[in-house]
């Protein structure tokens, strides 16, 4: 297979060799191996794969680069989703900034900095 990866299939997939996966297969593992080990163990030498993962990154293929956290070592062991039903919503305008408890969960994520994100839903589930 002729190496292209600035062209793309009809489904908007890029086409990769074996070599291309393996590097991807590495760099997801760990991002921050060196390219000249990469090198090793795909079989190139290191200008040859350093092209290959330029041009994965300009693709699109590669999006970001990224540390991995641990939540244990933060104190985040934990995340929880919790339900709550409110009798104020009623009317569309009660979803939006007109919406009571959106002020109070405001004020909770506030005052409590381990609150994530806090999530409206609508409907039945």
């Amino acid at each position: 297979m002729k190496y292209a990866v600035s062209a793309q299939h009809k489904d908007g997939a890029i086409p990769m060799d074996a070599i291309d996966r393996k590097i991807l297969a590495i760099l997801q593992e760990d991002s921050s191996v060196a390219i000249s080990e990469i090198a090793a163990s795909v079989g190139l030498s290191a200008t040859p794969c350093w092209k290959r993962v330029q041009k994965l990154e300009a693709s699109g293929v590669i999006m970001r680069h990224v540390a991995l956290l641990s939540p244990e070592k933060l104190g985040l062991g934990l995340s929880v989703y919790v339900s709550i039903v409110a009798s104020e919503l009623s009317t569309p305008e009660s979803y939006c900034s007109g919406w009571p408890a959106r002020k109070c969960s405001r004020d909770a994520s506030k005052k409590a900095p381990d609150i994530g994100g806090l999530f409206a839903c609508r409907g039945f589930f």
